[in-house]
């Protein structure tokens, strides 16, 4: 259930992913695809939505490491609601790019070609600080 909640940054910087409680084997002898709807809807990838067809496998992170750093650059969520249905149409019913004509920061941010600023009082290494810009720049 990778989401912005389950990653946990220490003061160094350093990055760490926690809660595996639905993660799954690399070696899985069922075939990697799966049909159970898991996770948190606000990062759940149309794939998981749409079980009953096909079924996903692993590629649905990547979905998720998207809004997480969607989340990380805009400072909301990449759907908008508060209830879980809400959340799973607009996931379900998705054909393009999202929130894009939010006027918002982050979207500014995106369209300069800039990365999110750092907080005043946060000192960023030389090495995290060109991994930041890297990152970010496009």
């Amino acid at each position: 259930d990778l989401k912005a909640d389950n990653i946990l940054v220490e003061m160094s910087g350093i990055c760490k992913i926690s809660d595996f409680g639905i993660s799954k084997r690399t070696d899985d002898p069922s075939g990697g695809a799966f049909t159970a709807m898991q996770g948190t809807v606000f990062w759940m990838a149309p794939e998981v939505i749409k079980t009953r067809k096909e079924g996903y496998n692993s590629k649905i992170d990547i979905w998720s490491v998207g809004c997480v750093v969607l989340e990380m650059w805009a400072g909301m969520r990449p759907w908008m609601g508060n209830e879980a249905v809400a959340v799973m149409f607009q996931v379900h019913s998705c054909s393009g790019p999202f929130l894009l004509g939010v006027n918002h920061s982050g979207f500014q941010l995106y369209q300069a070609k800039k990365p999110p600023p750092v907080p005043d009082d946060v000192v960023l290494s030389e090495l995290a600080n060109d991994f930041r810009l890297k990152c970010f720049a496009m």
